[in-house]
């Protein structure tokens, strides 16, 4: 069950950073530099999400 739900966790933060890469390509169009400093906070934001949810892929790794 455990990696069922992290695989939908990737695939929803991969998402997220699909839309933020295409909010910093302006895309959409420009945006401030008030909205690039919270789109880079939403980018570490998910980033760190990532790297728990891999840890916890590993501890139910290691004790499976």
């Amino acid at each position: 069950m455990l990696p069922a739900v992290s695989q939908v966790r990737r695939t929803t933060l991969d998402a997220v950073s699909g839309y933020v890469n295409v909010l910093e390509m302006g895309v959409s169009g420009p945006i401030t530099e008030l909205q690039r400093v919270d789109v880079r906070g939403i980018r570490r934001a998910s980033q760190h999400l990532l790297v728990l949810i891999n840890d916890i892929l590993n501890y139910a790794r290691l004790e499976a």
